[in-house]
């Protein structure tokens, strides 16, 4: 059996709408920060989280937050979360978690982030940024926001009702070429709008060699509203 130890755990807490699936179609073995991006909107949460093992600790936050989490598995083997408590911002509560853990924290986006070792040489990091890998990574955040707020915008009666698939192709100027919908429940519902919505569209310009298609996941969501609120956050 496949375990945690051999790939990578994806915590993939910001992707309430969404999950992507084979963005990068097997092709890198992991996903980190291509630089460190703005931090989170600066808006207070309330936590109340005991110390516990760091990988269930940064579910709960992510729930809490929206945010999400790209990080390999035995990067939070073996760790114990700090607790956090009272009414902080985002990142204030994730530096406070980590206290105690030697990892630090890198965001790719305001609504996604990475953990590395803190005692990585500059050498490695600059290493890290100039990888193309590194650079899908990133690309993963940016289009699930793009994607999010546009069907926000197009669509707010429709999404969180239906789980509906998609397959898309994505020039290099970031526009949607090509939509497919993949047979799912909601297909014959709401595919032909989505379809209709998204092609044509610019969104995000991918990474040079991402493999396409792009494979998209709308989920059913009980709070679309408040999801909705949080991907327009920052929106400029």
């Amino acid at each position: 059996m496949i375990t945690q130890q051999h790939y990578i755990h994806r915590v993939l807490l910001h992707f309430n709408i969404f999950s992507l699936l084979g963005v990068l179609g097997g092709a890198c073995p992991f996903f980190v920060a291509a630089a460190q991006a703005d931090l989170p909107p600066q808006r207070h949460f309330t936590f109340d989280l005991p110390a516990q093992p760091l990988s269930q600790a940064l579910v709960i936050y992510g729930e809490i937050t929206g945010l999400s989490i790209l990080v390999r598995g035995n990067l939070t083997a073996g760790r114990q979360s700090s607790p956090v408590r009272g009414e902080l911002t985002a990142d204030e509560a994730l530096r406070a978690l980590l206290a105690g853990t030697r990892l630090t924290v890198v965001y790719t986006s305001g609504s996604a982030f990475t953990l590395q070792p803190q005692n990585r040489n500059s050498l490695d990091r600059d290493r890290e940024i100039s990888s193309p890998a590194l650079l899908r990574g990133a690309y993963r955040a940016q289009l699930q926001r793009g994607v999010s707020r546009l069907l926000c915008s197009l669509q707010p009666a429709n999404l969180g009702r239906y789980r509906l698939g998609m397959q898309l192709w994505i020039d290099a100027a970031g526009k949607v070429v090509r939509v497919h919908i993949l047979n799912s429940p909601g297909a014959e519902q709401w595919g032909a709008d989505v379809k209709r919505v998204l092609e044509t569209r610019e969104l995000v310009a991918p990474p040079i060699g991402l493999r396409q298609p792009i494979t998209l996941l709308l989920r059913v969501q009980t709070d679309i509203r408040a999801e909705c609120r949080r991907v327009n956050i920052g929106q400029g």
